[in-house]
């Protein structure tokens, strides 16, 4: 199979969570699994799917098989789907351990931070950007740890990635680390980081944050704007 014809393959029939399988090999041996991925997703689609059908599949030859098996993983809210998503995370192949901390984001729990914050290191790119994705999903003390590890990704979509799920899950303990990224160097990373620290609510954020109204960028005033507004609703709240 040429590259050309493997990514109209994943466009054509994997959804876009899959769209790691890009990165695959040039060529590709084997029989073409377009059939084999058509039929897990009918059965989706027709609820005749089974998790028992999907570990089925994860042992194809063929990894656009098995990595749309794993996709079809995140669409069971239950314990043996979770494990096999958890084992997943330690693939030696990039497009499954990614694959697979986007499914665990939709069906994980907050135990599974745990597991999932070893992928924040991952030398793949793609790999750390939907693990920071999945611990934003997620959310809880131990997401917010992880997460805050991968404020110095060089990746700018992957530290973006990171204090916004930090804003979601707004643990008072990364205050101090959120502070720092005011100086990113990524306009959407700051923005981020302003609204985070005003989910926070910690009054020492105020003064820093009043400094960025005169930025010359409108998305980070606003933000700056938007945070300072939710501060002020903390300090009224807790009087």
């Amino acid at each position: 199979m040429t590259r050309a014809l493997a990514a109209m393959l994943v466009r054509c029939v994997l959804p876009a969570a899959c769209c790691v399988l890009l990165v695959l090999p040039a060529a590709s041996c084997g029989p073409d699994p377009s059939r084999e991925i058509g039929d897990l997703y009918t059965a989706q689609r027709e609820g005749t799917l089974t998790v028992e059908m999907l570990e089925q599949a994860l042992a194809s030859e063929r990894i656009e098989v098995r990595v749309a098996a794993i996709d079809l993983l995140g669409t069971f809210d239950s314990p043996r789907s979770r494990a096999l998503l958890r084992g997943l995370l330690s693939s030696p192949e990039s497009a499954v351990r990614a694959t697979a901390a986007s499914s665990l984001a939709k069906v994980g729990t907050t135990e599974d931070a745990r597991v999932l914050a070893p992928l924040v290191e991952d030398a793949v790119p793609i790999v750390r950007l939907r693990a920071v994705q999945a611990l934003g999903r997620i959310g809880g003390h131990d997401a917010a740890l992880a997460l805050v590890g991968a404020l110095d990704d060089p990746d700018d979509e992957v530290r973006r990635h990171a204090v916004e799920g930090l804003a979601e899950i707004a643990d008072p303990e990364t205050f101090e680390p959120l502070l720092g990224m005011l100086d990113d160097p990524n306009v959407r990373v700051r923005a981020w980081a302003v609204r985070a620290l005003g989910e926070i609510g910690d009054p020492r954020a105020i003064e820093p944050i009043e400094k960025m109204l005169t930025s010359d960028s409108p998305y980070e005033r606003a933000s700056a704007e938007n945070a300072l507004a939710r501060l002020k609703e903390h300090a009224a709240a807790a009087e």
